[in-house]
């Protein structure tokens, strides 16, 4: 059963907190306390390889916090966010977000650096008292709970929709800007997507304004102007014309791997399991946007007839 949307949490004292989260006051501050004193109770981090090579921080959750965290996961998904929000909201996704860019002259892409680790406790805590409502000591538990080393974790379950919440102003102010102009505006957690006549290229150090007002710092190098013949991508997604696809470089490097894993089978090197479930799997996504490349890949990746080791 869907639980309906709800406008704000609204929870005024820790008894009424504790009862959604299915603790007591007693444990939460118990569960507080270890996170800030002894972590490793409840988190195990590791370090997660971006594909670009860098080296990501993340966290899995355990034992009684997780359960705790679930809860107000699910709690947070009934909060209700505008539309153009894409980014870890029920129904959403990377296609959902590309879909209003589609067939647009010029599209202007723009990342937040580093956004978890800086989302700093006062943002969160501001958040749950100023727009959630909450009373200042449920926003104080709340952000213990949600925050680690002065940021949001990556790999909580509660993160994700604790930076949507945290961004929602910048957001609106974002969408409102782009609406003024005509153009659209989408959000994917920490990723912003401009789209519209050519003439809003103008408008990009305004953007960038906006988002330092609101306490944000852009990422130069992934901040994007695509117009013209420009191939445009929205979150991984090629929007050149009404029909989804995906970019030309990911086809590349599909064909690539198909190539090299040709090689050594030839060479007669050991091939692993996990590299053909890899490949099979860039297949099948190029397959869903692009079913005529997906059918040449098959067909070249099904003629290697590897064995796997």
């Amino acid at each position: 059963m869907v639980k309906r949307q709800i406008k704000s949490l609204r929870i005024r004292d820790l008894m009424h907190l504790a009862k959604h989260l299915g603790t007591t006051p007693q444990e939460l501050d118990e569960i507080c306390c270890n996170i800030e004193n002894h972590p490793s109770k409840y988190y195990f981090r590791w370090e997660k390889k971006t594909k670009k090579g860098k080296v990501r921080p993340m966290v899995k959750v355990y034992g009684r916090l997780r359960n705790v965290l679930d809860r107000l996961n699910c709690l947070l998904q009934r909060i209700e966010l505008p539309p153009y929000v894409h980014g870890g909201v029920p129904g959403c996704s990377t296609v959902t977000n590309a879909l209003p860019h589609r067939a647009q002259p010029l599209l202007l892409s723009v990342d937040i650096e580093k956004h978890f680790p800086n989302v700093r406790p006062i943002k969160v805590y501001s958040m749950f008292v100023n727009q959630q409502q909450c009373s200042s000591d449920v926003a104080r538990t709340l952000t213990r709970l949600t925050t680690l080393d002065g940021g949001l974790p990556q790999g909580s379950p509660t993160s994700v929709a604790v930076s949507n919440l945290v961004t929602l102003n910048l957001s609106k102010r974002l969408h409102g800007f782009a609406e003024a102009r005509y153009c659209e505006c989408t959000q994917y957690i920490d990723d912003y997507n401009f789209s519209g006549k050519a003439r809003f290229a103008a408008s990009q150090g305004k953007v960038l304004n906006i988002i330092a007002q609101e306490g944000f710092k852009v990422n130069p190098l992934k901040t994007k102007v695509m117009k013209g013949d420009d191939e445009k991508i929205v979150t991984g997604i090629k929007v050149d014309t009404w029909h989804l696809d995906v970019p030309k470089d990911t086809i590349k490097k599909a064909h690539a791997a198909i190539l090299e894993l040709k090689t050594n089978k030839e060479r007669g090197y050991p091939i692993s399991y996990k590299q053909i479930r890899s490949i099979e799997g860039k297949i099948r996504h190029i397959s869903s946007f692009n079913s005529g490349a997906g059918k040449f890949l098959f067909k070249q990746f099904r003629a290697i007839n590897a064995n796997v080791s």
